[in-house]
C-alpha cells in the first residue's frame, strides 16, 4: 500500500496461484482516498469487502506499517510493547522417517533450539505414532516436542493426504500422551466444531489450532466458548489484523485458554 505522499506500507498475503492478478481494482474502489492511519475505517472497509467472498484481511498490517512509518516508531511501540526476548522453536515442514527426524533434531538441539515441532501425515497411522514415539523416545529429555497433523487445511492441491476423523484422533493423541508430547497442532478439520471439542476435553495433550480462520468473529468467538482448542493461534492476516488479534487474544485469557500467534511467512522455519 502506497499514500499519495509515497509512504508503503507491507502486509503479507496467501495466494496459491494467480489471486493477486487483478486485486488492485477491488482493492482499490474501497480503499482508494481514504485516510492510511485511520485503522477503523480500513478494518470497516474490509469487512465490507469480505461480504461478498474477497477476504482481504491481510491488507490491515500494511496499513499498522504506514502508520509507524509516519510517526516515525515501529508498530510494537505504537500498540503499547516494549522489546523483548522471546524462545523460538523449530518447525518442521515435511515428513520423515524416525531415523531422519532424530538426527534433524539433534541438528535443531546444536542450534540452541529446545523444541521442536514435528509434521504427520501418512495414511497409515502407525507411521506416525512411530515418528513421534521413536523421536520422543530419542530426544525428548533435552527437547520438548509438538506435533502439526495438518487436518485443519489438508492441501490436497499439492499431494493427497489421510482424512482423520476423531476416533484416530483420539488414538493419536493417547499415544503423544504416553511419551510426553507438548501440544497437538490441527488434528482435525478446521470446521469440525463439536468433534474438536470433544477432542479437547477427551486429550491428556493440550489441542492447538486456529490459524487459518479468517475474521475474528463471530466464528473464532464461538469456538473459544465452546473450547475447541486449548491454545489458539490466530494469525493477524487471516483474523482480520492487530486488533482482531488482540480481540481474540482477550477472549482466550476471560475463558482460561492460552494464546500463541501463528505467522504466515513460512521462509522462516520457526515460531514465536
Amino acid at each position: 500500500m502506497t499514500t499519495k505522499d509515497g509512504v508503503e506500507g507491507y502486509g503479507a498475503g496467501p495466494a496459491m496461484g494467480r489471486e493477486r492478478a487483478g486485486l488492485g481494482e477491488l482493492l482499490g474502489l474501497y480503499l482508494l482516498g481514504e485516510d492510511a492511519t485511520d485503522i477503523d475505517l480500513i478494518q470497516q472497509r474490509l469487512r465490507e469487502m469480505a461480504y461478498v467472498g474477497w477476504r482481504n484481511y491481510w491488507v490491515a498490517p500494511a496499513f499498522w506499517d504506514i502508520k509507524g512509518k509516519l510517526a516515525g516508531k515501529p508498530v510494537y511501540a505504537l500498540l503499547g510493547g516494549k522489546p523483548c526476548t522471546v524462545k523460538l522453536y523449530a518447525s518442521t515442514g515435511e515428513v520423515k522417517k524416525p531415523a531422519a527426524r532424530i538426527r534433524e533434531a539433534e541438528a535443531r538441539y546444536a542450534e540452541g533450539f529446545r523444541t521442536i515441532k514435528l509434521r504427520v501425515h501418512d495414511f497409515d497411522e502407525s507411521v506416525d505414532i512411530e515418528q513421534v514415539t521413536e523421536t520422543a523416545k530419542a530426544i525428548g529429555d533435552k527437547m520438548k516436542i509438538g506435533v502439526d497433523a495438518n487436518q485443519a487445511w489438508r492441501v490436497t492441491a499439492i499431494g493427497d493426504a489421510p482424512l482423520w476423523d476423531l476416533e484416530r484422533a483420539k488414538r493419536f493423541a493417547d499415544a503423544c500422551a504416553e511419551v510426553g508430547v507438548a501440544w497437538i497442532e490441527e488434528p482435525l478439520p478446521m470446521d469440525g466444531y463439536e468433534d474438536l471439542t470433544a477432542l479437547t476435553k477427551y486429550s491428556k495433550v493440550p489441542i492447538a489450532g486456529g490459524e487459518l480462520h479468517t475474521g475474528a468473529f463471530p466464528e473464532l468467538r464461538m469456538m473459544i466458548e465452546r473450547k475447541c482448542y486449548d491454545i489458539f493461534q490466530p494469525d493477524a492476516v487471516f483474523t482480520g489484523g492487530i486488533d482482531q488479534t488482540f480481540a481474540i487474544t482477550k477472549l482466550c485469557r476471560e475463558h482460561g485458554l492460552k494464546y500463541s500467534p501463528h505467522n504466515l511467512d513460512k521462509r522462516n522455519r520457526v515460531r514465536g
